[in-house]
């Protein structure tokens, strides 16, 4: 059953269907920044992990040298 669609049938259609796209496009952004954010989170943790073993492992070697110095 075909049913033909009015001319103001089809404008209400076609206002929906972009208002759908506009929601889908906006979600799509934000889904998009949550990524971004928890990945430059992740990012920024394994940054500051690596900078906390680098200092420990430099302290390390100083008091190394250190003490082959002394003896």
């Amino acid at each position: 059953m075909y049913h033909e669609l009015s001319p103001a049938e089809y404008q209400r259609l076609q206002e929906t269907a972009e208002q759908v796209a506009r929601q889908l496009r906006r979600q799509a952004l934000l889904d998009a920044q949550d990524a971004l954010y928890r990945h430059t989170v992740r990012a920024g943790r394994s940054a500051w992990r690596l900078a906390v073993r680098l200092a420990r492992h430099r302290r390390q070697r100083a008091a190394h040298i250190s003490l082959r110095t002394q003896g």
